[in-house]
């Protein structure tokens, strides 16, 4: 699942977004989710990068905004810990999110990280009698390059 910045730009629609979860994998979905930063953090980041440097190095730029991402992502793990939902929160390198580095026009790679597995395989929301295999599998839609404009 993916939530965009409005979809968690306030306390009350993380907890949305956290009640929309739980009811897929209630329903027996295993969710991974993407989130962004909330409402305009981005926007007021990339204005504060601006106030610095007229040219941000790009990975300083990318550091930076990851900061409002992690934030949305702790955050919402959080609210699914209140619905006894065991989540964890990964940046994108350590859930196996990887991008050409193409300007303007990339494209993300998901690669099953073995750390991404265990916490899978270790999850409440897996078989525990799940191989490596069968988690493999199980992610193997989304293991195909994502095109992203």
């Amino acid at each position: 699942m993916k939530f965009g910045g409005t979809s968690v730009a306030t306390p009350a629609l993380i907890q949305n977004a956290a009640h929309r979860i739980s009811e897929r994998q209630n329903a027996g979905v295993h969710v991974v989710c993407v989130v962004s930063a909330m409402g305009y953090t981005t926007d007021q980041l990339l204005s504060l990068a601006r106030e610095i440097s007229e040219r941000p190095p790009s990975r300083e730029l990318d550091v930076l905004l990851s900061a409002g991402e992690v934030q949305s992502m702790a955050l919402l793990s959080m609210a699914l810990h209140e619905k006894g939902i065991a989540a964890r929160s990964f940046t994108g390198s350590q859930g196996g999110i990887r991008n050409t580095l193409k300007q303007k026009f990339c494209t993300l790679i998901l690669t099953a990280s073995f750390q991404l597995l265990l916490e899978m395989k270790s999850s409440s929301s897996l078989d525990s009698r799940g191989t490596m295999n069968e988690m493999k599998s199980r992610l193997s839609d989304v293991v195909d390059p994502i095109p992203v404009r």
